[in-house]
């Protein structure tokens, strides 16, 4: 068995309350909408807001659903399944981006989430990475 995380849990506590609760909190929140923006950005240029399935306002702060570009992420007339979500998610995988894909109602969307040790760049390369892919 492998004790690690319970035994550097105090660790993490004392390293959350100096810095303060609420400081790493709005961190993460600030790092996620950083992180949406580039997505958004570099896949709906033209739809930027339309970009999450829930607006930012009312969905979870550290965790959102952002759609993938139009001509992989599915439509009205081109449903896509689980099956593909996962094609996609192993392809991210094989270039080193670690991200769930999910299918909802016929259309792909990255589950992304942000932490303090995230960063715009991380965004930018999954961004990048599925442009890259699109024009295969």
């Amino acid at each position: 068995r492998d004790y690690a995380s319970q035994l550097t849990l105090s660790c993490i506590a004392d390293h959350w309350h100096r810095i303060g609760v609420d400081n790493v909190r709005n961190a993460m929140k600030c790092g996620l909408r950083e992180g949406v923006d580039i997505l958004a950005a570099q896949w709906h240029p033209e739809s930027v807001d339309d970009a999450t399935l829930v607006p930012g306002g009312i969905s979870a702060p550290m965790m959102t659903l952002v759609r993938l570009p139009d001509s992989i992420s599915g439509a009205w007339n081109n449903r896509k399944t689980s099956t593909d979500a996962k094609q996609i998610q192993d392809f991210l995988y094989r270039q080193h981006i670690e991200v769930p894909i999910k299918c909802v109602r016929g259309v792909l969307y990255a589950r992304v989430s942000c932490h303090l040790y995230n960063c715009g760049e991380e965004f930018d390369r999954l961004a990048r990475a599925l442009t890259a892919m699109n024009k295969q």
